[in-house]
């Protein structure tokens, strides 16, 4: 049919539908005191959103509500008339609403009679307002003499942050990632000149994920206390277990290297195939380590004992490390259902392995060389 759009997706769990909250995928907060200086913020920031090429279906919290006329009486004026207050809210209601006369009584049903102005004048605020009411003196004045009428949006619901009023922006993703959409909106921003007591916070899955960030990478710093304390236990030495917790650095930068030559992104997944990285990459570095410490406990010199658990460890250390990476080639490639999950898994595990291999074969050697103030003999 002209005009009508559908798409198809492979049924599966993917990353997004893993990772996301009940929130939409992008949700923006414009945190203030007060809501109509809020709520207009928000406004003209949609309205600037609108031209985002990642954005769209874009919504916003109604959280004022349609206009009212809100009258108010000079009560100062009333009494200065000979008035009270009550009476004249009193007229300006039965002119509006209309006064309960009578009843009318049939055999089954009562029917109340009221009393008001015409039609055309009860919908016309200031033809009623220009009702005449009859004060003490006997001299008739216009009801409109003692009100004050104004126009006000009345607050239908409020969203509250820690306490703190706020305004949500959402909408839905398409044709870009949530790094490029957050992007646009820091250059929108910074080109917005926010009022005094205005911020503007982030919500939905962007919170979600940078709070996932905080606690990978809380948990990745923890993997490396345990690696260093369990290993400095083992070892008894403070220096040996630095020497193998250095090959770490240059892991994490493997895993890095890897998914930008893919093209891929830091998400979730990928930081936590890092921290499962640092406890696999540390495995080579442990196995040289520990052979030179016991060649050298068995006498051996430094420089030799460092040739010889090189040579002795070599092909268990490639061999470890080629099965490994050869395991994973399979979920890094992507076949089949659930690939989101899969590939950013992988590919930081194979990036940061492989590097580390690479060059453990020569930096650990070299660097327990210089700890250990190892020379060379001289020829």
């Amino acid at each position: 049919m002209p005009g009508v759009k559908y798409v198809f997706h492979e049924e599966g769990i993917g990353l997004r539908e893993l990772l996301a909250s009940d929130e939409a995928p992008f949700s923006l907060g414009v945190v203030s005191e007060d809501p109509v200086q809020a709520f207009a913020v928000a406004e003209e920031l949609m309205r600037r959103l609108t031209e985002d090429q990642f954005i769209e279906d874009l919504q916003i919290d109604r959280v004022i509500g349609t206009p009212n006329l809100v009258v108010r009486l000079d009560a100062e004026e009333v009494i200065r008339s000979g008035l009270s207050p009550e009476r004249v809210a009193r007229e300006l209601r039965n002119r509006i609403s209309g006064v309960e006369a009578t009843t009318f009584d049939e055999v089954d049903q009562r029917i109340d009679i009221a009393v008001r102005i015409a039609r055309d004048q009860r919908r016309d605020m200031a033809a009623a307002l220009n009702a005449p009411i009859k004060l003490a003196s006997g001299e008739t004045v216009p009801i409109r003499s003692f009100i004050q009428l104004s126009e006000e949006r009345p607050l239908r619901e409020l969203t509250r942050r820690n306490q703190q009023r706020m305004v949500m922006i959402t909408s839905d993703l398409q044709g870009g990632s949530m790094d490029e959409a957050w992007q646009h909106v820091g250059t929108v921003l910074s080109g917005m000149n926010l009022p005094p007591g205005v911020r503007i916070v982030e919500s939905g899955e962007r919170r979600e994920m940078l709070q996932s960030f905080r606690d990978l990478a809380w948990a990745m710093l923890l993997a490396v206390l345990l690696v260093y304390m369990i290993l400095a236990a083992q070892f008894e030495s403070f220096v040996d277990p630095l020497l193998i917790a250095s090959v770490l650095p240059i892991g994490v930068a493997g895993a890095l290297l890897a998914v930008t030559v893919t093209g891929g992104s830091i998400n979730v997944l990928s930081m936590i195939g890092m921290v499962a990285m640092l406890g696999i990459a540390v495995n080579d570095a442990i196995i040289k380590i520990d052979t030179m410490r016991r060649l050298r406990g068995q006498g051996m010199e430094g420089p030799q004992a460092i040739l010889t658990a090189s040579r002795l460890r070599l092909r268990p250390i490639l061999m470890t490390s080629a099965t490994t990476i050869l395991a994973m080639i399979p979920m890094a490639i992507g076949i089949g259902s659930g690939e989101q999950l899969q590939r950013p898994l992988a590919l930081t595990i194979i990036g940061g392995l492989f590097l580390t291999t690479l060059l453990t074969l020569y930096y650990t050697p070299l660097l327990y060389q210089i700890a250990h103030r190892i020379r060379r003999p001289e020829s």
